[in-house]
């Protein structure tokens, strides 16, 4: 797996997928469709797992990266 995803895109997704994960193991009187649930939950989990790896299967499928390799000063 090549790493095709940036820090700043890697902060977002730990941010979202938290904040997902926290909506599907606490569900409000709002969010009562297991369904949405379970969409939240696989969104939340996908977008951890890209975080944690560096790696979008998503992005690797479009031909997409936002991470830019570090210049060589030499």
């Amino acid at each position: 797996m090549k790493r095709n995803v940036s820090n700043l895109d890697r902060t977002v997704r730990i941010i979202v997928g938290v904040a997902c994960c926290y909506f599907v193991l606490f569900p409000t009187p709002v969010l009562t469709n297991e369904v949405l649930l379970i969409f939240l939950g696989s969104f939340g989990l996908l977008n951890l797992y890209s975080a944690v790896f560096s790696y979008c299967p998503i992005y690797a499928m479009a031909d997409i990266s936002t991470y830019r390799q570090p210049q060589d000063e030499s």
